[in-house]
């Protein structure tokens, strides 16, 4: 049986991290300092082991000099440093350290009331709602969020309108998590009404990601007519070359509507929209591009098998074997070797089964060292179904050093859908030995 195809579903995070060596340079020479502070032993963070990191060094001195000063360049000079030092312990995937900075930034000056304050509680806001939200802690996270929302939502200034809007679509996204889809396509409808017409170019284009979001929420919830009308706002009016052009929210648009299509059996049009996709954005260089051709055309194939068109089937993996096969990418790598494995398993269907078994070699040969489990998955169906064919055709013995190649490879896999499959190959090579 072929693989199916599945939706992509990609969704919006934002955290605006600062540049550890810009702001550490930038503040240490309106200190009058030199750019290469040093740091005293006494001043480190004892929680703190980031061996060969100069920048938290140097931001641990400016919080040691400036934590309790009173003036505000001072203090917005010690509230930045904890901001980056907290997003700089975020991207080493410190969660729990940055969430304590970002606590930290938040009870020295969570009631400021100067704006550049006021936007740095903001932003360490948003971010902390973020590493919440990743450690799984959905609905502490909404509130983080809701936080930002309530204090800020009605300001004018650029760069706080900037985190509700990021409090907003997180919070959107944090919702999905939840299962909370008309919550979180409350929370899309909210962030339009406040940001559509927004002056603010980069708001403007980041609408494209929500709008897509929002179409896919809809979909879960089965409102594909409600969910193809936001992913034709998005390739209305970011899919052409202006100073809006989002190619690859169009390009993830354009899949998402695809499959919206197929859900209602609207076969040919699922069809001419993959081929839209594929004219535009076919050569794109973009992971994100690469990733929605690559995903249409698979869809298009397991869809026109499922029509029992299995030659044009055929045709639509052939294309994603040719365009991708050489991709580094995993997500991309795998849809090649689904396209590859379905292609072999409607070969068989079409009686060609000469054709078929050179396609599970060149998937063997070609995927077969790989340590993904996804494509190990797809190799140990690949010999699986090599091993069948050769059974059928009476090479048993053929047939028995598949079964024992299936079997060699996954018998104690980690993966238990892998062990499952040298069981199975187990029992088809006693049947075939006893037949």
């Amino acid at each position: 049986m072929p693989i199916t195809a599945t939706p992509i579903r990609f969704f919006l995070k934002s955290l605006r991290c600062l540049s550890g060596s810009t702001v550490v340079i930038a503040f240490a020479m309106a200190l009058g300092g030199s750019p290469n502070i040093a740091a005293p032993a006494s001043a480190a963070s004892p929680t703190l082991t980031l061996s060969g990191d100069k920048d938290t060094a140097a931001y641990d001195e400016i919080i040691a000099r400036l934590g309790t000063a009173t003036d505000l360049q001072s203090r917005t000079v010690a509230a930045t440093a904890l901001l980056g030092l907290a997003d700089t312990l975020s991207n080493l995937g410190r969660g729990d350290s940055a969430i304590a900075i970002y606590d930290d930034l938040l009870a020295r000056f969570g009631t400021a009331t100067e704006l550049p304050l006021r936007e740095l509680v903001a932003r360490a806001s948003v971010n902390k709602g973020i590493k919440i939200a990743e450690s799984g802690r959905y609905n502490d996270a909404i509130v983080v969020f809701d936080e930002v929302i309530g204090r800020f939502g009605t300001a004018t200034e650029l760069h706080l309108r900037e985190e509700v809007f990021n409090a907003l679509r997180n919070k959107g996204v944090t919702l999905e998590a939840l299962g909370r889809n008309e919550d979180a396509i409350a929370v899309y409808d909210d962030l339009l009404v406040r940001f559509r017409t927004d002056a603010d170019l980069p708001t403007r284009k980041a609408i494209a990601g929500v709008l897509v979001n929002k179409g896919m929420t809809l979909a879960a919830l089965k409102r594909y007519e409600g969910a193809i009308a936001s992913y034709d706002d998005v390739i209305a009016h970011f899919g052409e070359t202006t100073e809006l052009s989002q190619p690859e929210k169009v390009a993830m648009a354009l899949f998402d509507k695809m499959i919206a299509l197929t859900a209602l059996g609207r076969s040919d049009e699922a069809f001419a929209v993959c081929d839209d996709l594929v004219a535009r954005y076919g050569g794109a260089p973009a992971q994100t591009a690469r990733e929605a051709v690559s995903n249409a055309l698979y869809s298009k194939g397991t869809y026109l098998g499922a029509l029992n068109r299995r030659e044009d089937a055929i045709l639509a993996y052939d294309e994603v074997i040719t365009r991708f096969g050489t991709a580094i990418e995993s997500s991309v790598r795998e849809n090649v070797a689904k396209a590859s494995f379905n292609k072999g398993v409607t070969l068989g269907m079409l009686g060609r089964n000469n054709e078929a078994m050179v396609v599970f070699d060149d998937i063997i040969a070609h995927f077969g060292k790989s340590p993904k489990s996804p494509l190990r998955q797809i190799v140990a169906m690949a010999i699986m179904q090599k091993a069948i064919k050769f059974g059928e055709f009476g090479r048993i013995d053929d047939a028995t050093a598949a079964f024992d190649d299936v079997i060699t490879r996954y018998g104690e896999a980690a993966e238990p859908s892998l062990r499952e499959t040298a069981a199975k190959a187990k029992e088809f090579k006693e049947y075939f030995q006893n037949h």
